[in-house]
């Protein structure tokens, strides 16, 4: 029945229906039928149109019915739907966010047009990936990339994230550009966390927690 449908149905000079939702309401009547090979190669079809019927998570849920994963999608997907799902993960980022990068990172490298975006999503991690992707990053000579320091900066994270994240690139690559953010995240803290940051530190940057050790005993 839907694919009876007119791609761009009107009324009164407004679409009432477009390619994209027609395609969203058929991959997800398929996915729900329990058909997910079919939802699945429809999806696919989409994306190697460059459309994006559905969001990130559903994407991913629609490819893992049938076997598959994100990273799938990364080879046959135009640059601007890429850019359209990096856009997504990095405004709403959830569990997806790691396995798209490093889809893109082996597909891409260093050098591609949505380098901007990467680093929007990049920044958004947990520390622990973050540091993973500062490591690769520096390794690659990209340290202005430092995605350590780009959590350490961005004001929507949390004081306590900030400050971890300093520290580990004050610790990990002896970056001065680490502590001009590393002292107003500490100051940011709630006093009432300042001890489990402190424990946190020990474990991934030592050094740093002994140094500052004093200033908050």
């Amino acid at each position: 029945m839907v694919r009876a449908v007119p791609e761009d149905v009107r009324h009164d000079e407004h679409s009432l229906a477009d390619e994209d939702s027609l395609c969203e309401i058929e991959i997800k009547a398929l996915y729900f039928l329990e058909r997910p090979h079919e939802a699945a190669q429809m999806l696919r079809d989409c994306l190697a149109d460059g459309h994006l019927p559905l969001t990130v998570p559903e994407i991913a849920d629609a490819l893992e019915a049938d076997g598959s994963t994100l990273a799938e999608v990364v080879d046959p997907v135009p640059e601007n739907a890429l850019c359209a799902l990096l856009m997504g993960i990095s405004e709403v980022p959830g569990p997806h966010a790691a396995e798209l990068l490093e889809a893109v990172w082996a597909h891409y490298g260093t050098d591609s047009a949505p380098a901007d975006l990467r680093r929007r999503v990049r920044r958004q991690l947990p520390v622990i990936n973050a540091m993973h992707w500062s490591v690769r990053l520096r390794n690659a000579g990209r340290a202005d990339q430092c995605t350590l320091l780009a959590l350490a900066a961005n004001q929507h994270r949390t004081p306590r994230e900030r400050a971890l994240a300093a520290a580990v690139a004050l610790e990990m690559f002896s970056d001065v550009n680490a502590l001009g953010l590393l002292a107003p995240a500490l100051e940011a803290v709630p006093d009432e966390q300042s001890a489990l940051v402190l424990d946190e530190m020990r474990l991934l940057a030592p050094d740093i927690a002994l140094a500052i050790e004093p200033v908050n005993a």
